[in-house]
């Protein structure tokens, strides 16, 4: 019985705080949804959820692929290589969660007019891309706390950080909603929200980095963005082609292509050295003929 109480109390440190970021997360979108109710009505709040709630779905079902994957991983290193090949995993897993997640973002931000005209409905569509044009930075920086910056405590088995970064979120958010929406209008709303998530991954990403001991990958942050910025131009003439459905295809097919590409010439984040393995292992179970 005293070793059951002794797990729970570890469980409940270690979980408790995690359950405690998401719900303050929550928070956020569902502040922001009433003060739009509230100021412009509640047509003006569903066109916001709308854009926050398919850009969210949209981060998250990659990000979260990714931590299944990248987290194991982690752990795995730990249990088998010990706390500082852990740890040299987790700067691994920050590069590749940037080297996915920033053209994701990039990327649909260009699908978004052929995307805005094939799935959204007519009600919905202006606003649908002002209010997603500004919540893509947001919901990248809140994908990048989740599943690049939360493991780094979360291996330390100290997650106390992440409450405190989710409180930075909230209070910079309720905060500026007394300001900017007078001055910006509904947008100022999406802004607030913009702003609370970036200062939460701001200031994660200093504690991990003082207090988690993360070494930032800047080499593959760097390749990541310049790759990213290629992709964007290479693909900005495509974005407003019709028929949309056209632009979508070659929006999507064209930015994988020439971004995965940039990757492996350059091994952003180790892919080529990941790829070239994973290929001759399968190579190698391979039965002969």
């Amino acid at each position: 019985a005293a070793a059951e109480r002794r797990h729970l109390a570890a469980f409940a440190s270690y979980a408790v705080p995690l359950v405690a970021a998401n719900l303050i997360y929550q928070l956020i979108p569902l502040l922001n949804r009433s003060a739009l109710a509230v100021t412009d009505g509640y047509a003006e709040a569903g066109q916001f959820a709308l854009a926050a709630d398919v850009g969210l779905r949209i981060f998250m079902t990659i990000g979260s692929a990714l931590d299944l994957l990248l987290f194991q991983l982690v752990v795995r290193t730990d249990e088998s290589h010990g706390r500082a090949e852990a740890e040299a995993q987790v700067a691994r897993n920050v590069a590749l969660v940037v080297a996915l997640l920033l053209p994701l973002a990039a990327g649909y931000w260009l699908a978004m007019p052929a995307f805005e005209a094939l799935v959204v409905p007519a009600s919905y569509r202006g606003s649908f891309a002002i209010y997603s044009t500004i919540l893509i930075p947001a919901l990248f920086a809140f994908a990048l706390i989740q599943y690049a910056l939360n493991p780094v405590f979360q291996l330390k088995r100290r997650t106390g950080p992440v409450v405190l970064a989710a409180f930075v979120a909230l209070a910079v958010n309720a905060a500026l909603l007394a300001i900017l929406p007078e001055r910006a209008g509904p947008q100022g709303v999406a802004i607030g929200q913009l702003a609370g998530l970036a200062a939460a991954a701001l200031l994660f990403t200093i504690m991990a980095v003082r207090q988690g001991g993360l070494r930032l990958p800047w080499r593959d942050i760097g390749l990541a963005g310049l790759a990213t910025a290629a992709m964007v131009l290479a693909l900005l003439p495509l974005r407003s082609l019709d028929p949309p459905a056209l632009a979508l295809g070659l929006v999507t097919i064209g930015g994988a292509g020439i971004y995965a590409a940039i990757a492996y010439a350059l091994d952003m984040a180790g892919l080529r050295v990941l790829l070239r393995a994973r290929f001759s292992r399968r190579s190698v179970l391979a039965p002969a003929e």
